[in-house]
């Protein structure tokens, strides 16, 4: 099995969040130890095949940094009876 956990805040649909999640985020000055120079990178994962569970955690406790609370997040998130998950 295998767990995914996504992210839900400002997401209309889990297909959503899941474009996100293989999307990445990109690093700034990372430091290759290969050439020994500061790069640019995109950290990201991917599932090369799919497991025979799936296990989908979604993300609705958040931090709030103004006030160290945890908050939930209670907006709607649209997810369909059979999820496709080919490219």
């Amino acid at each position: 099995f295998y767990n995914l956990s996504l992210e839900v805040r400002d997401m209309k649909s889990v297909y959503e969040s899941m474009s996100k999640f293989i999307t990445g985020e990109l690093i700034n000055d990372f430091s290759c130890e290969t050439c020994k120079k500061k790069v640019d990178v995109t950290k990201r994962s991917c599932l090369s095949e799919l497991p025979n569970i799936l296990v989908i955690h979604l993300q609705r406790i958040t931090l709030n940094y103004d006030t160290f609370q945890n908050e939930k997040i209670n907006s709607r998130l649209e997810f369909p009876h059979l999820l496709n998950v080919e490219p």
